[in-house]
Order: structure tokens, then C-alpha cells, then sequence
């Protein structure tokens, strides 16, 4: 997931403070948090992996409005979570080409 791109989403998530962030890159995944709470949004939790951020959603109170997940990830695991929190919006981010 590039900034720039990133950048974008957060600009339009005005209505949705409580976001997640899917990444498996640690550094990337922090700059993404802080621009986030910067622009003023509530990361609801950080993780590496889908399967991770499954887990978590099940032992958390109050689920985010939408988790922002890198390419990289397990689309079965993915699919289980939008199947299990339907009103979670999911955008998957698409890393530029190096």
C-alpha cells in the first residue's frame, strides 16, 4: 500500500472515524496510522495479517467502519470477514509496482 493512495481514501473518510489497518509491513502500517490519527480518525488496531485482524474482530466490542487492507493478504480469510461483519467496509489497497 503506497501513501499516496492511502492518502486518498483517508481524505474521503470523513463519516467513518473507526478504521482498521491491515498491513504486513510494520513501517508502513505505522505512517498509516499516524496520518490517520492525524486527519483525525480512530485506528481501531493495527495488524499483519487477515487472520489476525479475524481473531481480533472477534474479541473486540465495537467493530470499525472499515478496515484498509494491503494486497497482500489471504482472500479466503478475507472472505470470512466480510461474511461475519457484514456492515465492515473493506478496500482493499493495491501496492504500486516497484
Amino acid at each position: 500500500m503506497d501513501l499516496e493512495n492511502f492518502m486518498v481514501i483517508a481524505t474521503y473518510l470523513t463519516t467513518m472515524p473507526n478504521i482498521a489497518i491491515i498491513d504486513n509491513e510494520p513501517q508502513l502500517a505505522k505512517l498509516f496510522e499516524t496520518a490517520l490519527a492525524s486527519r483525525g480518525h480512530k485506528v481501531a488496531f493495527v495488524v499483519g495479517t487477515c487472520g489476525e485482524a479475524l481473531e481480533t474482530l472477534k474479541t473486540i466490542d465495537k467493530t470499525p467502519d472499515m478496515l484498509v487492507v494491503s494486497a497482500d493478504h489471504e482472500a479466503d480469510t478475507l472472505n470470512q470477514i466480510r461474511a461475519a461483519f457484514p456492515s465492515i467496509i473493506v478496500k482493499e489497497v493495491r501496492r504500486k509496482a516497484q
